[in-house]
């Protein structure tokens, strides 16, 4: 495997894995917050988090996927 080859496999590694996290966390809050209401106020605190002051850049990221997946699923 070349170089380029191996960054870009570390790379989707690095998606999938993040992707996975976001849907771990996503699947125990839905077992933990049974109301869509519920879901909806930990989605906004996911957002919030993201935008906070001091909060590095791949925190602010995982925050917003884990709120954007807590919403597409309900």
């Amino acid at each position: 495997m070349s170089p380029e080859e191996r960054i870009i496999q570390l790379e989707r590694d690095l998606i999938e894995t993040r992707n996975t996290a976001a849907e771990m966390i996503t699947d125990a809050i839905r077992e933990l917050v049974p109301s869509e209401a519920g879901r909806d106020v930990v989605a906004r605190a996911f957002e919030d988090f993201g935008k906070a002051e001091g909060v590095g850049s791949i925190k602010a990221r995982l925050a917003r996927l884990i709120a954007a997946k807590i919403r597409e699923r309900g």
